[in-house]
């Protein structure tokens, strides 16, 4: 019976023993009359840097991951960073389309019963661009930081997001936290299962607007920024703290002395409001 198990374990090891290879890539172009970059990735991470250059450069690593060498290996060789121009818009991916019969869903089983072709590519990336310019993401299984830009359109599913040092930002998360430090003017959110933090000192902040199914919402600013504020949770009580007084309400109605609006609605999570 000893042995028995012992085999049946080596044949479980080498039915999941994956190869796993990799490779660098890069992108260095001029964009002065640029606006918009679009990012669209499956499996990874990104850091996207705004900086005070006239040049776009993305550096980093693919990765393929699959049970066959040689697969992994054709693969690896074909798999290239892309990008478009679309007048004043550049659009930067991987060439998926390319290898959409090496590629499938990424999950446990899929992995262990597909064939010996099916591979999982994931990136590592870094991005360096002009901070006057919008980036607008959009990811799956993607843990995404942008910061130092003019403003960020973030679409993602399974990962988290954080931004800092934005004027605005919008975004929308499926399984997944979001993080947002010192943005200056307007934020939109609507989140799936995941939780907010928002905290900034800009006094020109005119609306926060957050859509939440299950998750918290934490908000933290300057309470002469605090302008409306309207919250509304299913099942949660929410606070808001403004000049050392503490209200409590499932449905909060309150207005402050400031201009930024502030909109939350939620339905399994608490919500947290606090000027300082």
């Amino acid at each position: 019976m000893k042995r028995f198990w012992f085999f049946l374990l080596c044949f479980f090891a080498l039915m999941l023993h994956a190869e796993n290879l990799s490779k660098n890539v890069k992108l260095d172009l001029k964009v002065n009359s640029l606006k918009k970059v679009e990012f669209e990735f499956v499996n990874g991470n990104m850091d996207i840097i705004g900086t005070k250059t006239d040049r776009l450069k993305v550096t980093g690593k693919v990765s393929v991951e699959g049970k066959d060498q040689a697969s992994v290996q054709e693969v690896l060789n074909k798999v290239k960073l892309t990008h478009s121009f679309d007048g004043d818009s550049l659009s930067i991916s991987l060439n998926y389309d390319d290898l959409k019969d090496y590629l499938g869903n990424s999950g446990f089983f899929n992995f262990f019963c597909s064939g010996k072709k099916r591979v999982r590519l994931a990136v590592n990336l870094k991005v360096e661009l002009p901070e006057r310019m919008r980036v607008h993401f959009s990811g799956v299984n993607f843990d995404v930081e942008i910061k130092n830009l003019k403003s960020a359109d973030v679409e993602d599913v399974n990962g988290d997001i954080n931004i800092s040092n934005l004027d605005r930002v919008k975004c929308e998360n499926v399984n997944g936290n979001v993080v947002l430090r010192n943005i200056r003017k307007k934020v939109s959110c609507d989140i799936v299962n995941g939780n907010l933090e928002f905290s900034g000192n800009s006094l020109e902040m005119v609306s926060i607007s957050v859509n939440s199914v299950n998750g918290n919402c934490t908000i933290k600013l300057p309470f002469k920024a605090i302008g409306n504020v309207e919250t509304s949770s299913i099942t949660s009580k929410s606070i808001l703290v403004y000049k050392g007084k503490k209200i409590k309400g499932r449905n909060i109605e309150f207005q402050g002395d400031g201009n930024c609006d502030i909109e939350i609605d939620t339905i399994n999570g608490r919500v947290y409001i606090e000027g300082f």
